[in-house]
């Protein structure tokens, strides 16, 4: 997970630290590099890459 940050969210100020380019590319070429050692778990050749965006009290996820 890049940028998150699992204090309670009760203090004032961000509450999380953006990932910086460099770790988005590192953890992008470990799946890469993961997906390539192993062809026959990552039989689709894919890696998916994703959002998360949830609401902190109601649980629900961006765009809905």
């Amino acid at each position: 997970m890049r940028g998150w940050d699992g204090r309670p969210r009760n203090y004032a100020g961000a509450w999380y630290e953006p990932a910086k380019p460099a770790e988005v590319a590192d953890a992008v070429k470990c799946a890469l590099d993961w997906n390539r050692a192993n062809p026959n778990t990552a039989r689709a050749g894919t890696v998916l890459i994703y959002a998360w965006n949830e609401y902190d009290e109601g649980g629900w996820l961006c765009p809905t």
